[in-house]
């Protein structure tokens, strides 16, 4: 048996056009006639879609060949040395759109490592941002039983620690367009992996929307920090909030305002900002606050600055947006005048004058921190000075 034919055995070898070996599980030879195939022994039991897969033969030869001539790069599992046929496949599938499911699934539960991983790579690869946009058009394009076997393969795979959060992701957000909340509530209840729990919780909102907040709320509340952290990415990736959402969601994040790990503050402080009127000067003012206390993070810093979004390059700004950005470039030069505070975090307010604040006024605040003893914040403001003088003199050619 070919080293391809070993690799698939465990999946149909008819499949691949490959000649079963002659005899019992323990030996034979290439091209004999009679005998039952014996998989594997470490192989896993067959996981059975509950629906007749519609298998594409190019696809399957595809990624039978990677298997073979590609090397399988680190965790994620990306495939290397095989340009060409790397970009057939991923033609291949994003050709196929959701139907590619019935071929990839057989490979990523397969229970062998290269042709597993590849399978996952190239889900992840193209499925979250081409194909599920295809299918957030029309969610007819994918069935329920097709999300309920990529569901079973994240749980597979999530028992072999290979890649399931990838594929878990995927099929969270193919569930919620097809309004499966039920499958993933129980999916994620059962889940233990905190990567597998947190893919789960991070795209359950985009097209869930508010059916699985519930399942939100109780991760904000978990020990787990990459579950607390999706939580807030839940949130922030729903677009578009309604005002019955709005009214749910601004007192919830508001209640997290003050915390202090950077991988959600920014997320948090940036859900708030879309929430407007008090809520906007609540971020403010909380701003305020961490300058003082000296728990500025840059992060925030990144999330404060949304506020002013565009106003260094002309778009005029409501009148609510433009009083809130003014206070908000107080607030930044505070930060970059305090001393009890980081020279990155002083350093990323010091640029933030030239990038959204291109006006006379930074230009001399700018001048006087050129001054400044620290090398680096130095070199800032004098970058950030002369990118003023730049813009002030273009604006004036003729």
């Amino acid at each position: 048996m070919t080293r391809n034919c070993f690799v698939f055995a465990a999946i149909s070898l008819a499949a691949w056009g490959c000649a079963p070996p002659s005899g019992g599980a323990g030996g034979g030879t290439n091209g004999g006639t009679s005998g039952a195939v014996a998989p594997a022994a470490s192989a896993p039991a067959p996981l059975d879609p509950g629906y007749a897969l519609k298998k594409d033969a190019e696809l399957e030869g595809l990624l039978v060949r990677a298997a073979g001539e590609c090397r399988v790069a680190g965790s994620a599992g990306r495939p290397e040395g095989c340009d060409a046929l790397d970009k057939s496949i991923d033609a291949r599938i994003r050709a196929l759109g959701p139907e590619s499911l019935d071929t990839l699934v057989p490979f990523m539960v397969s229970g062998e490592a290269t042709p597993s991983s590849l399978a996952v790579w190239y889900l992840g690869a193209n499925f979250p941002r081409a194909i599920v946009a295809r299918v957030a058009q029309d969610p007819s394009k994918v069935s329920e039983g097709q999300v309920l076997y990529l569901l079973a393969a994240a749980r597979r795979l999530e028992t072999q620690e290979q890649g399931a959060h990838r594929v878990a992701r995927v099929a969270v957000s193919l569930a919620t367009l097809k309004g499966m909340i039920e499958p993933v509530r129980t999916f994620w209840s059962e889940a233990k992996d905190p990567d597998v729990r947190a893919a789960v919780v991070g795209a359950s909102m985009r097209y869930g929307r508010m059916q699985l907040f519930d399942v939100v709320e109780r991760s904000a509340g978990s020990e787990e920090p990459r579950e607390r952290v999706a939580a807030f990415q839940a949130v922030h990736s729903m677009p578009a909030w309604t005002d019955a959402e709005q009214e749910k969601l601004c007192p919830w994040m508001g209640g997290f305002l003050q915390e202090e790990e950077a991988s959600q503050t920014q997320l948090i402080a940036s859900s708030l900002l879309r929430c407007g009127g008090e809520w906007s000067k609540k971020v403010v003012e909380e701003g305020r606050r961490r300058v003082a206390a000296g728990t500025w993070g840059r992060s925030f810093g990144m999330a404060l600055r949304e506020v002013c979004q565009g106003s260094g390059a002309g778009v005029e700004l409501g009148e609510e947006r433009r009083a809130r950005c003014a206070e908000v470039r107080e607030v930044m030069r505070s930060v970059a005048e305090s001393e009890q505070l980081g020279v990155e975090e002083r350093g990323q307010a010091i640029d933030t004058f030239a990038m959204y604040w291109p006006d006379a006024a930074s230009l001399e605040q700018l001048k006087g921190y050129a001054a400044l003893e620290n090398p680096v914040l130095k070199e800032r403001a004098k970058r950030g000075a002369e990118a003023i003088e730049q813009r002030m003199k273009a604006s004036k050619a003729p």
